[in-house]
């Protein structure tokens, strides 16, 4: 199954972040998906272990 790595600077519960755990989760079907984040006050990991994506974090990564 082709692999697709999703990038976001943060994981908050903004708008941003809840557009990209949607489109991981949509596309998850026919890719394998892998989401990489940066740190952020609040987290949306609960909603990216929810969607049973495959996740990690940027310790590196500023915004």
């Amino acid at each position: 199954m082709p692999k697709i790595m999703h990038i976001i600077t943060r994981l908050d519960m903004g708008g941003s972040a809840q557009n990209t755990l949607l489109t991981c989760r949509e596309l998850a079907g026919s890719y394998e998906m892998v989401l990489l984040h940066g740190l952020a006050r609040e987290s949306g990991m609960t909603a990216a272990e929810h969607n049973r994506l495959e996740a990690g974090k940027l310790e590196a990564g500023k915004r």
